[in-house]
């Protein structure tokens, strides 16, 4: 033995579709819960990909898709999440077909020092990006991409 450390093995690729639907979301713990049994992932590690998930899928079916009585209406739209090990990271993908929204566009929530003065919104991206080690934002033929890598934990 050298003493290197080992790189776990890339893992399969795990995919989850869903509809433009909030009670489509109630399929995702337990779809990372599967992953985290067969593929071991950590408690805390499982514990911020649901949290990014939760935040990300939320927006986009509030905010991407048409609205019926200033709900998200429901139709034939799609959300697709697929994870992977891939060189020691874990890589959250997440592809959908609403309006083009880049996340990373909005500006870092300011501090400040009284309630009132905190405004709505732009505190979600900024949770991603504090759980993650880094996210990317693409929007290729109607087709919103955001890749989340988490380190292994």
């Amino acid at each position: 033995m050298s003493g290197e450390a080992s790189v776990p093995q890339d893992s399969q690729q795990w995919t989850l579709d869903l509809k433009n639907d909030t009670r489509e979301m109630s399929r995702m713990l337990p779809w990372l819960t599967q992953i985290s049994e067969t593929e071991s992932l950590s408690e805390e590690l499982v514990h911020n990909i649901n949290l990014v998930l939760e935040e990300l899928i939320l927006n986009t079916i509030r905010y991407g898709y048409p609205k019926i009585d200033d709900l998200a209406a429901p139709s034939n739209h799609w959300i697709r999440i697929q994870l992977q090990l891939k060189n020691g990271f874990w890589d959250l993908e997440i592809t959908d077909d609403a309006k083009e929204f880049n996340p990373l566009g909005q500006a870092a929530p300011t501090k400040t020092t009284r309630i009132e003065d905190l405004k709505t919104g732009g505190f979600g991206i900024h949770l991603v990006r504090k759980l993650s080690h880094s996210v990317k934002y693409l929007r290729e033929n109607d087709t919103n991409y955001i890749m989340i890598r988490f380190s292994q934990k």
